[in-house]
């Protein structure tokens, strides 16, 4: 009954690339909020979208798995499995990232 209440209360920052995702997120609601008014806007908007969608290239490049170590020993792990919509939504990012480092200068 709680996921239903609040249905993000599975989610845990376990990993490096779901903390990008959280990370590019916050500082993208934030500059555009305008708390981040110190630093230039367009920037800072395309570096915290890049940053958001390479975290989510490689949350889909890292599937779950489950591996078998025996007969009833098994664990999940997230090895890194590229996929095609991984790698290009990590490139975009990575596009996004570059602009917004050359419009800083």
């Amino acid at each position: 009954m709680s996921d239903i209440n609040n249905p993000l209360g599975g989610m845990k920052i376990n990993y490096w690339y779901k903390a990008l995702i959280i990370v590019g997120a916050a500082t993208f609601i934030l500059n555009g909020t305008g708390v981040l008014d110190r630093y230039p806007t367009a920037p800072i908007a395309f570096i915290s979208a890049g940053v958001f969608f390479i975290g989510i290239g490689e949350w889909i490049n890292h599937p779950p798995q489950i591996q078998f170590h025996g007969s009833r020993v098994y664990t999940k792990v997230n090895i890194r499995k590229n996929s095609a919509l991984g790698c290009f939504i990590g490139v975009i990012g990575l596009i996004l990232v570059i602009v917004g480092i050359y419009k800083f200068f």
